[in-house]
């Protein structure tokens, strides 16, 4: 079989090509060609346009944002069927006009000579080449814009966060911000992480305010949906209402839950045991065990449905017994207990449940740092790698990771995402 010596355009490295083949590939740069064959029998190389944009989609698509990708209707079609109505209208209204024009000119010339003219018909000629000067190009732009169009689905699809569609419950994440703008929250961290890869959100509270700012910032800055919700699991209110109206709400905006994170939690810390009241008590216990325990059981029919993941926080103040937090800490290994036997009762189901025991850096923590530095020097240890997690990079990530079809086959474990200080056999 004959072999043809060619030179890459863009790198000017050597290709050769079979001669019963149409297209090329440089091994060098990667540049594609269809081959062309000329007049006198050799060939040249033609850029194919379609593997070019290919290659810059393959070269851009890891530094897209899913966010920075805007939503547009598929404009291809409308504009060629509408260039279309107009070439042809125009077109006919010529024909028709200088037909009439052409008519009354040969009746008039027939009437002075009594002759029939003798010449063609050049308003149907004129005709043909109008049609052709508008439709011919719309044709070809339809066919460039349609490739396009292909290549831009694939960019989107590239860089679309693998939960965009889907709806995830967040509790406790109102707007939290750290001095230097970065999430300052654990529930607001979450948020952020999960509005970054396309899901739409119901968030809840006590604080409207702020599930107001976080709300408008996650829609601002990520193009998702955010329904707020006040909800607050106490002692004192119909709890099983309140969490109810909450996912009848959810399902009336999105029609769907696929996760549920259960991240709100009051308590009275620094009490030691002899000291704490029924009251403080009963606001750890309602805050996190008991709201945990009823958006399980709202949610459930839902993510039976999706097959979703739940995941439920707890902490290193139940694992390890931290000194002035019972309340706190009963109520943590409490929700351990209810995640496990959820684990083994919905498995079945398809429902992964799983639990995260954090230690972030909170606007919290940096406020008792600026306002009692000493205390915090005292108290606050630093766990062995040396920071505290980022509330949205380190804790808010992982959760989205557990949520993926990466991390389905786990359920009933605890994470302690503590930066080593979270060590337990």
């Amino acid at each position: 079989m004959e072999l043809i010596e060619l030179k890459c355009n863009a790198c000017g490295a050597p290709i050769t090509k079979k001669n019963s083949t149409n297209t090329v590939v440089c091994e060098y740069c990667g540049s594609a060609y269809a081959i062309k064959k000329n007049k006198d029998n050799s060939v040249s190389l033609i850029d194919t346009i379609i593997d070019r944009v290919e290659s810059v989609v393959q070269e851009i698509s890891p530094t897209f944002d899913a966010s920075s990708v805007p939503e547009r209707p598929k404009l291809n079609e409308l504009l060629f069927f509408i260039g279309l109505f107009v070439a042809l209208p125009v077109a006919l209204v010529y024909y028709l006009i200088v037909s009439i024009l052409q008519y009354r000119w040969d009746n008039n010339y027939a009437i002075i000579t009594g002759q029939i003219p003798k010449r063609p018909k050049i308003n149907v000629i004129i005709c043909i080449i109008l049609g052709s000067i508008y439709v011919f190009p719309l044709l070809i732009y339809l066919l460039i814009m349609v490739n396009l169009q292909k290549d831009w689905d694939k960019i989107k699809e590239f860089t679309m966060g693998f939960l965009t569609g889907k709806t995830a419950i967040i509790t406790g994440a109102g707007f939290a911000t750290l001095s230097d703008g970065r999430c300052g929250s654990i529930g607001y961290g979450i948020a952020t992480a999960y509005a970054k890869e396309g899901a739409n959100l119901v968030i809840t509270g006590r604080n409207v305010k702020k599930l107001e700012d976080a709300k408008q910032a996650l829609e601002s800055q990520y193009g998702i949906k955010v329904l707020i919700m006040q909800a607050d699991v106490n002692a004192g209110a119909d709890n099983k209402s309140v969490v109810d109206g909450v996912i009848k709400k959810t399902i009336e905006e999105f029609g769907r839950i696929d996760v549920l994170i259960n991240n709100a939690q009051a308590s009275a810390s620094g009490v030691t045991l002899q000291d704490h009241t029924t009251e403080q008590f009963d606001l750890a216990l309602y805050s996190g065990l008991y709201a945990t325990f009823y958006y399980m059981q709202a949610c459930y029919p839902y993510l039976k449905e999706t097959k979703g993941t739940v995941i439920n926080f707890a902490s290193g103040a139940g694992l390890f017994g931290n000194y002035g937090q019972c309340a706190y800490a009963a109520a943590k290994e409490g929700i351990r207990g209810l995640s496990r036997v959820a684990a083994t009762e919905w498995g079945k189901d398809g429902i992964n449940v799983n639990v995260v025991c954090p230690l972030a850096w909170t606007a919290q923590l940096e406020n008792f740092q600026k306002a009692y530095p000493e205390a915090f020097k005292a108290n606050v240890k630093m766990p062995p790698m040396g920071h505290y997690a980022d509330p949205e990079l380190e804790i808010g990530r992982a959760c989205v990771a557990l949520a993926s079809a990466d991390f389905k086959y786990m359920s009933g474990e605890t994470i302690t995402l503590e930066g080593g200080m979270g060590l337990r056999p």
